[in-house]
């Protein structure tokens, strides 16, 4: 059962590192691609983070109302999960240099999703972890994290370079969704 949970959180993290790691090193590369200007690939990071501002009211709406019946934590990062897996299918069907509010728009939806599964994942560690097992609790997710980055930044330039962004897109939503068996 501890192995399942210490999965679960490391997975959790490792699909939060894959996107940061698409946000941080390719989103610029993509946009580019699109014939967006640095001002512009700006903006859309800067959008992309307001979630990330605002989801101390994720932690409060996940504190006060169970969803569906199944508890004030998992729905809500089963909804992130999706969210953010969604809109990484959404992606490729949006041009950006054509349709820059549209990205934008998804590119905050995403994100929001993220910081949804984010929070709640924090909320369910503290609500389900005993204190002398915080710290190893708290390596997986850090820990996942970090892997998430550097492992996926690589394969996903790969998948980008020599299949196509939409493969890699349809590979970052795959990541996403690899930890809902365990949530």
């Amino acid at each position: 059962m501890k192995s399942k949970r210490y999965m679960m959180f490391a997975l959790l993290y490792f699909a939060q590192g894959a996107i940061m790691a698409f946000f941080t090193a390719l989103n610029a590369l993509y946009l580019q691609s699109f014939g967006l200007d640095m001002t512009q690939i700006g903006l859309i990071g800067t959008i992309a983070l307001i979630p990330f501002v605002i989801k101390i009211f994720f932690g409060m709406l996940s504190d006060r109302y169970s969803f569906l019946g199944l508890g004030y934590r998992k729905p809500y990062i089963i909804l992130g999960l999706v969210i953010q897996a969604a809109c990484l299918l959404v992606v490729p069907l949006i041009d950006p240099g054509e349709n820059f509010s549209a990205y934008a728009g998804l590119a905050f939806l995403m994100m929001a999703g993220m910081a949804l599964y984010d929070t709640c994942t924090d909320g369910l560690a503290l609500d389900t972890t005993l204190k002398e097992e915080e710290g190893k609790i708290q390596g997986f997710m850090v820990g996942g994290r970090a892997a998430g980055m550097v492992v996926v930044s690589a394969l996903v330039g790969l998948i980008a370079q020599y299949l196509s962004w939409t493969a890699a897109f349809i590979f970052l939503a795959i990541i996403t969704l690899v930890p809902l068996p365990l949530v």
